[in-house]
């Protein structure tokens, strides 16, 4: 984060797209984790290890499962 506790404006315009305000609309957070990680090119892997999680973790959530 930047100065004044607010993100780079790099960052804010992936969630001010209408398809990001679609997925976060739904509040189900496994198609908000399958939108984040279509837009940043992340596999399960990827978002695991970003979240600090392994990738069976990372899948159960997208898949809207307990891991």
């Amino acid at each position: 984060m930047s100065g004044g506790g607010r993100e780079p404006r790099s960052r804010q315009w992936h969630w001010a797209t209408p398809e990001s305000q679609a997925a976060l609309a739904t509040r189900d957070v496994s198609t908000i984790l399958r939108h984040y990680r279509a837009l940043h090119g992340l596999s399960q892997t990827g978002l695991g290890t970003l979240l600090g999680y392994d990738r069976r973790t990372s899948a159960c959530w997208s898949l809207g499962s307990a891991p």
